[in-house]
């Protein structure tokens, strides 16, 4: 570490030395060893992190990765699954669902900003391409023709993740993995306070907790436009998000690795360091200059149908920003 200084420690690393000093002090209970593998000395828990900060903030094959620490290649493998599956074990320290309070206060946040009442959360899928398909499953491939998993986040009007889902085949839907999700049972049984909502673009099934878009048919009015227009503004809170995780942190670009359950620690660890950094204030913006959006645009038929108190609710929301224009 002496060999870098701050900048270019923020550089290679993609995290400031002080959320560096956190992160260690999370997860070397999780890291520390006494083994000596072939009469070796254990890889001290500093040497680990920084082994699994490159690989997480650069593409670099492992074989690349060894030679650039002076470890075996095995090594830089081990560091990898033991900080990720450490990371996992510390989530609900960093990724966790709002208190009523808490709820309140975003939702706060989120109407004198917008002019929408309700709203806790947006919701969005992203693709992590894969680099080869998992044991040849077709059911990976993703409607742009890659081998992928599906994530899920729900951000905050902060850009913190406060929910995130992982491990469904690229090919599927993202409302089948949003009704598959345990944030879709939760919805349904009191999670969100009464009143509130997610916004989510028009792939999500519309009901009283889930407000989306409507659907461009060619015959919408202009209050409902004009709704469409704020709702795609706000939106962009969890698309800079996943922005914002996917150029900090570019293994999320593509992954490679064949043990899905792996892919999955590696991915939420993704989530987890994004969410570390926004609250130790470790700086955002060059990370979001050049992301032009989440790549893959929602163009998918619905495969659910709307809820009726859903539209009800849309309708209302509509009616209140059309009295506020």
């Amino acid at each position: 570490m002496d060999r870098f200084d701050d900048r270019e420690f923020k550089r290679d690393f993609r995290i400031t030395r002080n959320t560096f000093d956190i992160l260690l002090n999370e997860v070397v209970p999780h890291i520390e060893s006494t083994d000596r593998p072939c009469g070796r000395d254990p890889l001290k828990p500093n040497h680990k992190l920084l082994i699994f900060l490159w690989y997480m903030a650069n593409q670099d094959c492992m074989r690349e990765i060894s030679r650039l620490f002076n470890v075996s290649k095995s090594s830089v493998f081990s560091c990898v699954r033991e900080v990720s599956f450490a990371l996992c074990n510390e989530m609900q320290k960093y990724i966790h669902w709002p208190d009523q309070t808490e709820q309140d206060e975003a939702a706060e946040e989120i109407k004198n900003s917008t002019g929408i009442p309700g709203v806790v959360g947006f919701i969005d899928g992203t693709h992590i391409r894969l680099s080869s398909v998992p044991n040849g499953d077709s059911g990976y491939i993703d409607r742009k023709g890659f081998p992928s998993l599906q994530l899920q986040v729900v951000v905050s009007h902060n850009m913190l993740i406060i929910d995130a889902y992982v491990g469904w085949p690229g090919s599927v839907h993202d409302a089948r993995v949003y009704k598959n999700s345990p944030l879709f049972d939760g919805l349904q049984t009191g999670m969100i306070a009464p009143g509130h909502f997610l916004i989510g673009d028009g792939a999500y099934p519309l009901s009283e907790v889930m407000i989306t878009p409507f659907r461009q048919t060619g015959n919408l009015s202009a209050q409902q436009k004009h709704f469409n227009k704020k709702v795609s503004s706000v939106r962009q809170t969890v698309e800079r998000s996943i922005g914002h995780m996917k150029q900090r942190f570019r293994r999320l670009r593509d992954l490679s690795c064949r043990d899905m359950k792996s892919a999955c620690e590696i991915i939420m660890s993704g989530c987890i360091l994004h969410n570390m950094c926004i609250l130790h204030e470790d700086d955002l913006s060059e990370y979001l200059d050049n992301y032009d959006g989440n790549q893959v645009v929602n163009n998918y038929p619905p495969v659910y149908l709307d809820n009726a108190r859903g539209v009800r609710k849309r309708n209302e929301i509509v009616q209140l920003l059309n009295a506020n224009r």
